[in-house]
Parts: structure tokens; C-alpha cells; sequence
């Protein structure tokens, strides 16, 4: 009996002490993390944009992005150190949409830190115009989290360029129509494109679409165009549009330029050649309707006065013309030579057509040498040869022929120049008697098929030893002009020519009583202007 009470208290005992060790000692000593603090503050950078990118993940299976920098604006996020042993990351979650703690899912980009020193965060990713929410979940090693306080900045709207200033101004000439156009240049560094507008009506900013863009250009200095597609008397409309890299644009102030007549034409100036009451002589100055520049004959020159320098130089400098496609010397005389010399130095001359009639004066040779210096082609014409000058005119020389005789005046280069129905005959010092006669000659032989023309330069400044009834009645002209010096010595233009030329009815212009005159034609109709 007392064995078996023995035995019952140590199973007695077994159970007790079983049933003791089954019992938990006490609580487990396990939490979530300490939650974070976090402020976000919104900056706004000047730097260019770049391709620099942030390596984020989505939270969602942990898949790495790439985040272009926006360079703008960016998000500086700051949050307390975990003060935990057993802190495990942090990750930082952006939202465009509030409450990321309860809904993490929203969140389209987390960026992890393994480091519990890592507590910021610069967001480049940020655009204009919208908001963003910001909270940090620190995770533990024993899988518990926490979630920081949800943060968020406001990105301002972005700002439209700065507009230009734009400026234009009808630059062409002759039948060369041309606006220029300036505008100041944008000053921002987000500047992305000009674009240059047109229009035949105003308002292109309310009504972009009923303009056409002429230029475009991302060059931020490029602030100048030449629009050379107009047509004449027409009124065209400009404006500028710059767009910034986020494709706001602004406009600049309109502008309006109205086009001339840009019809070709044909235009003559008769340049008095004046000087003192004594000079005479013949200078010509002729626009091709392709815009080329012919001078015949330069005027005299005497000390240190020429008409080549006085009168033709200033000419050119007006009509915007720094060069000559040609020039014509009829004949070797001073009054129509000498002023070519000045010519000859100061500007580049392609081609000079002189009548080669052999001369000796100093006059003759300081004109050849000026010939020399420039670089001049050097072409003794003759009758039937055409002269290239413009592929809308047909210019013949009429004279001389070879031999040239002894007499230098009528060894005059004779050129007969035509636009489409308008004609005109330059006739140097050309007489009667071995001259007009000569081509008359030949005219009714059939060496010459027509000299008849709309303006006669009258031969040798109106001397009476030109300009015939029978010269009139084969050239037929409406206009007839005459190159001579006020005050000249020798009585230019003589009473009987011009009454000669007046009673056939021509309209006399003469350059000792109207100066400077010009005659300018379409090919159809004539203008003078005295």
C-alpha cells in the first residue's frame, strides 16, 4: 500500500511539472516601429533641364522605373531617424492622390532605403499644375511597419514664355520683293521654338490657322527671317509664337507690311551731268528687271571733280547697288569717260564695252589702267552682236562697224535695248554725216532689221550735227532725252534740234533744265520721272 502512494504522488508530480512547462513565462516582447516625422518643402531650381533619371520602384512588385528629370521644380522630403534595433528600410511613397497609408496601391513611385541614416529624398520627377502626396513606411526586421504622416506640396502652374517684340520692314527692290523681320529674343531658359507667322488678313494669334508658318527655329538666338515669297501691293501680317518646353506659348505684337508694285521693269536714269555751269558729257544708269546694274558713259572729270564720283557713286549707294554687271564707253572722249575713272576705282565692274577706237589722251589711258586694276572683262562690240545682260531684255549694238574711220563721235557704240514691247536707242555722240547715215544705210539693205525705239537718247548732247528728220522718221521715238551740262560752251542742246524733236512730236527731256529725270518701263507702258 505504501509503495502505491508512492507511485501516484510522483505522477503527481510528473503532471504539475509538465503542465508549468507548457505555460507561456510571460509576453513576448515584440512592436511596430517607431513612425517617422516628415516634412516635404517644394524648391524651385534654374538649372537646364537634362537626361538625369532616379531610380524608383513601385511598391508593386518592386519594378524599377525611370523618372525623367523635370528641372523645374523639385520636392525635398526630410523625415526622423528610426531609433529602433531592429529597423529594417524605409520606403517613401509619392501619390497624386491623398491617404497612401491606407491604400498603398495608389502610390506611383517608392523609393527604399536600406540605411537607417537615409532620411531624404529629392524628387526631380515633379510637373507643373499638379499636387503630390508624400508618406514614409518604415519597416522593421520582424515584418511590421509603420507609417510616417502624409505630406504634400503644390507645383505651380506653368508660366507661358516671355513674347517677343516684333519689328518688319520692306527691304526689297525693284521687281525683288523682300519684308525683314526682327523679334527681340526669349529670355527664358526653358525656351524651346519660334515659330514665325503669315497671314493675308490680321489677328494670326485669334486665328493661327489662317496663317502659315514661314520659319521655325529652336536656335534661341536665331531672331531674324528674310521673307523673299511676296507679291506686290499686298498687305501681309506677322506674328511670332514662342513655345516653351512645356508647350506653353505665348505671342508676340502683330505686325503689317504692305508690298510696292514688284512688276519688273526696266529703269533709266539720265544723270545730269552738271557741274560749275561748264561740264557736259553723257552718264547713264540702268536697272535690268533681273536687278542688274549698266552704266553708259560716266560724265566728265576735271581737278578734282568727277561726275563718276559726284554723281554716279552717290546713285548707286542709294539704289543699294555695290557693283556694276557692265559698263559701255561709246567712245574715248573725256565728257563720257572721264568720270568712269572714279567709277572704275571704287567699285568691282564685271565687264566694261568700249568702242576701241584708238586714243592717246591721258585722259584715255588713265581709263584703261582703271579698267586693268579692276579686273574687267575688256569687249569691243560690233553691229549685230547681243549683249547678255538680262534674259528679259534683247540688247543689240547697232554700231560701229569695222573700219572706224578717223572720227571718234561716230565710232560711238550704238545699242538698241528692248523689253518685251518697249524700246530704247543710246546713241553716244553719234552725227549725221558718218553715222546716222552709215546705219540708215544699212537699214535699208537689211543689215539692221529694226532701230525704231520708244526713247531716243539724242546724239552729241542735241548738237545740230545730229539727229536728222530722216534719223527721227526711221526710229519713231515718243520720248526723246538729252544728256547735256547746264551753262555748257557750246550752246547744247542747239534750238533747231529740239524744235526738230518737238515738232515730230517727241516729248524733249532735257538734263540742263529738268536735272536728273528717269524713265522706267513693264514692257508696256512708260513712266517718266523728271
Amino acid at each position: 500500500m505504501r509503495q502505491i502512494l508512492s507511485i501516484f504522488f510522483l505522477l503527481t508530480l510528473f503532471i504539475v511539472v509538465l503542465l508549468s512547462c507548457s505555460e507561456p513565462s510571460g509576453p513576448l516582447d515584440v512592436s511596430n516601429p517607431t513612425e517617422s516625422i516628415l516634412t516635404v518643402t517644394l524648391e524651385e531650381t534654374s538649372s537646364l533641364h537634362t537626361n538625369a533619371v532616379n531610380r524608383v520602384s513601385v511598391f508593386a512588385g518592386e519594378l524599377e522605373l525611370e523618372i525623367d528629370s523635370k528641372g523645374d521644380y523639385q520636392a525635398v522630403a526630410v523625415w526622423t531617424q528610426c531609433p529602433d534595433d531592429n529597423f529594417s528600410s524605409y520606403a517613401i511613397y509619392r501619390s497624386g492622390t491623398p491617404g497612401i497609408a491606407s491604400n498603398p496601391g495608389s502610390a506611383d513611385t517608392s523609393v527604399v532605403f536600406s540605411s537607417v541614416s537615409g532620411t531624404a529624398w529629392i524628387d526631380t520627377g515633379i510637373s507643373e499644375g499638379n499636387t503630390y502626396y508624400y508618406a514614409v513606411r518604415t519597416m522593421n526586421s520582424d515584418d511590421l511597419d509603420s507609417w510616417s504622416n502624409e505630406d504634400s506640396v503644390v507645383v505651380p502652374a506653368a508660366a507661358p514664355p516671355s513674347p517677343s517684340i516684333l519689328t518688319g520692314v520692306y527691304t526689297g527692290d525693284g521687281p525683288f520683293g523682300q519684308i525683314t523681320l526682327g523679334w527681340t529674343e526669349c529670355p527664358d531658359s526653358d525656351f524651346y521654338r519660334y515659330n514665325l507667322y503669315r497671314s493675308n488678313t490680321p489677328d494670326i494669334e485669334g486665328n493661327p490657322s489662317s496663317a502659315e508658318i514661314v520659319s521655325t527655329s529652336e536656335e534661341i538666338g536665331n531672331t531674324a527671317y528674310e521673307d523673299n515669297e511676296v507679291e506686290g501691293l499686298t498687305p501681309y501680317y506677322y506674328a511670332v509664337e514662342t513655345l516653351n518646353e512645356s508647350q506653353l506659348s505665348s505671342w508676340s505684337n502683330e505686325v503689317s507690311v504692305t508690298t510696292p508694285d514688284l512688276t519688273p521693269r526696266l529703269t533709266v536714269f539720265f544723270i545730269d551731268p552738271s557741274h560749275n555751269d561748264y561740264y557736259s558729257g553723257d552718264a547713264i544708269l540702268l536697272r535690268t528687271p533681273d536687278n542688274n546694274y549698266y552704266l553708259i558713259d560716266g560724265g566728265d572729270r576735271a581737278g578734282s571733280w568727277s561726275c563718276g564720283i559726284e554723281k554716279v557713286l552717290p546713285l548707286l549707294d542709294s539704289l543699294g547697288a555695290d557693283s556694276l554687271d557692265g559698263i559701255v564707253a561709246t567712245h574715248p572722249h573725256s565728257d563720257h569717260i572721264g568720270g568712269l575713272i572714279g567709277v572704275l576705282e571704287n567699285v568691282p565692274v564685271a565687264t566694261v564695252w568700249d568702242s576701241g577706237f584708238p586714243y592717246s589722251t591721258a585722259t584715255y589711258l588713265a581709263y584703261l589702267q582703271a579698267i586693268d586694276d579692276n579686273g574687267s572683262d575688256f569687249i569691243t562690240p560690233r553691229r549685230g552682236d547681243l549683249l547678255n545682260w538680262d534674259e528679259n531684255l534683247t540688247v543689240e549694238c547697232i554700231h560701229p562697224v569695222e573700219p572706224l574711220g578717223g572720227d571718234a563721235n561716230n565710232a560711238s557704240i550704238v545699242l538698241r535695248i528692248t523689253f518685251e514691247n518697249v524700246s530704247f536707242l543710246f546713241t553716244g555722240d553719234l552725227e549725221t554725216t558718218g553715222g546716222e547715215n552709215v546705219i540708215l544705210s544699212a537699214l535699208s539693205q537689211g543689215l539692221i532689221d529694226d532701230i525704231s525705239a520708244d526713247v531716243l537718247k539724242v546724239g552729241h548732247h542735241g548738237s545740230s550735227t545730229s539727229t536728222s528728220y530722216s534719223w527721227l522718221q526711221a526710229v519713231d521715238p515718243d520720248y526723246a532725252a538729252i544728256e547735256v551740262g547746264y551753262g555748257n560752251p557750246y550752246g547744247h542742246p542747239h534750238t533747231e534740234v529740239v524744235q526738230r524733236l518737238e515738232n515730230y512730236g517727241a516729248l524733249v527731256y532735257r538734263t540742263d533744265q529738268d536735272g536728273t529725270f528717269i524713265l522706267s518701263t513693264d514692257g508696256n507702258t512708260l513712266e517718266v520721272y523728271p
